[in-house]
């Protein structure tokens, strides 16, 4: 979520990179990691941006097809 809100503020796509693979990482060790999707919107809400615009929805479509992905496999377990 530091690295999301870090690019938010700063657009530096490092950080949009790292924060897709860190949450990779918690997808992995933990089933529980999959509500940032959610809570990723509301970053953009707190941060003043235009969250329903579609470039930014579009960065967050990773995070949102990466979670139900997991939780598909988490059931399926």
């Amino acid at each position: 979520m530091i690295f999301y809100s870090d690019y938010c503020s700063g657009k530096e796509k490092r950080d949009y990179l790292l924060s897709v693979v860190f949450f990779i990482f918690s997808l992995l060790s933990k089933g529980q990691a999959v509500i940032l999707a959610a809570i990723l919107p509301l970053i953009d809400l707190v941060s003043v941006r235009k969250w329903l615009s579609g470039k930014i929805l579009s960065k967050k479509i990773h995070f949102f097809v990466l979670s139900l992905v997991f939780e598909w496999i988490a059931f399926r377990a």
